[in-house]
């Protein structure tokens, strides 16, 4: 399924800029990779993108920020893939 996304804050400077539009795609898990683009649903039903910095295990990945300045508290644990509802295909800025 296709979605969109509009980017809220500046964590992923420089690759997507604060109000840009993602389009993304839910996708199966075992797809994920290092390097890609995701959305995840947090608590609070709120929606963060970050990127893949890791595949712990078929089950986890850890995530990052492309902002070195700004850390996320989403950033410093592994997160179930499960919660990844989307890849980032194409931003629109």
């Amino acid at each position: 399924m296709l979605r969109l996304f509009r980017v809220s804050g500046y964590s992923m400077q420089p690759s997507y800029d604060d109000g840009a539009l993602l389009l993304s795609l839910r996708v199966p898990n075992q797809l994920l990779q290092a390097g890609h683009t995701v959305v995840v649903r947090v608590p609070d039903n709120q929606y963060i993108v970050k990127r893949i910095r890791e595949v712990v295990d078929s089950g986890h990945i850890r995530l990052s920020s492309d902002n070195p300045a700004i850390s996320s508290i989403y950033c410093r644990g592994i997160t179930d893939k499960s919660d990844v509802v989307g890849l980032v295909l194409w931003p629109w800025r």
